[in-house]
């Protein structure tokens, strides 16, 4: 089953008919509508397993009988997992990132149901972590989960998801002018500013996380802002995606390709997650590079002309993103 699945990554929908029957069902499914409904949709994680993101956070797990072992699923079950990776706050389940909670059958029903570690996964010894208001150890990654919940456990449920949703899209509202006037100066503000305005007219996010730009919930670009404090601080943009050529709908003058061309980002062997040591070999916008870093290009403090080519280079991304999406 494992090996269907992973070539098959089926729907979630294909896969519990056959596993759920009757209320059990019923639950599973009212669940996952509810999801759907908004613009959650679960993905195929592994063998039984389903994750359901949110501007790709976590927001929890649908697993069901056939799952992995450590999961103790037994026929005819299913449980909905919310996670935690080592964050000791739990963002957006805490009492104080929701201070009008005052349903105490609702905070009991989380509390009882907080998942101890079992030295199942890298977690171990299991984190501290404050859950509305009440203190608990050794709590598991997964430190809430929910076994064949009944309508109740449902509603319930489904609050915890918008919970969390709600407190992703509040992360991601962090107004880039914000940190920009907080973090920057002089020239480099007024350009990075003058680049957030850009983007929010290309209706492009930036995230925050990991200083991703996101159109369409694609990577459209990196932006990130030095905010150490330093008196001279900087910003950079990162580019994001092939720039072989230049796009039909976004000619480049023989100037703009140079400033781009002077930008390539060149491999420093820094040991990044995606290690691009010694470098790749590519071709940008027609001219070939060696020992180009995992990002194309990389512009620092850049200047108004300079600004202008970022700018150009983005919006190719953007129709690229467009062209995926119509393809």
């Amino acid at each position: 089953m494992s090996e269907k699945q992973k070539n098959a990554r089926p729907k979630i929908e294909d896969v519990i008919n056959d596993v759920l029957c009757r209320d059990t069902l019923k639950n599973a499914e009212d669940f996952i509508a509810f999801l759907r409904a908004n613009k959650m949709s679960p993905r195929w994680a592994s063998t039984n397993s389903w994750v359901v993101l949110h501007k790709k956070q976590h927001i929890c797990y649908i697993r069901i009988s056939g799952a992995a072992h450590y999961h103790n699923l037994g026929s005819g079950s299913w449980h909905i997992s919310y996670v935690n990776y080592g964050h000791t706050n739990l963002v957006g389940y805490t009492y104080e990132h929701w201070p009008n909670m005052t349903d105490e059958d609702f905070k009991a029903m989380i509390w009882n149901n907080i998942k101890n570690c079992r030295k199942c996964y890298n977690c171990t010894p299991g984190n501290s972590v404050t859950v509305l208001g009440k203190q608990f150890n050794n709590v598991c990654h997964s430190w809430l989960t929910i076994k064949n919940p009944d309508i109740d456990t449902l509603t319930c449920a489904k609050k915890i998801v918008i919970m969390r949703k709600n407190a992703i899209i509040r992360k991601d509202e962090q107004k880039i002018e914000n940190i920009i006037n907080d973090a920057l100066k002089g020239d480099a503000r007024e350009n990075a500013l003058k680049f957030a305005e850009f983007l929010k007219a290309n209706e492009m996010i930036f995230t925050g996380i990991h200083s991703e730009v996101h159109y369409k919930d694609k990577c459209a670009c990196y932006v990130y802002i030095d905010t150490s404090g330093k008196e001279h601080s900087s910003w950079s943009v990162f580019t994001e995606g092939d720039y072989i050529n230049e796009h039909d709908d976004v000619p480049l003058s023989e100037r703009m390709k140079e400033i781009a061309w002077a930008n390539v980002c060149r491999c420093r062997s820094c040991g990044a997650t995606q290690n691009c040591s010694p470098g790749r070999q590519r071709m940008i916008l027609g001219k070939e590079f060696d020992n180009v870093c995992n990002v194309d290009m990389r512009f620092t403090n850049p200047s108004a002309e300079t600004l202008e080519c970022i700018e150009k280079l983005v919006t190719m991304r953007k129709y690229a993103i467009d062209d995926m999406e119509m393809a």
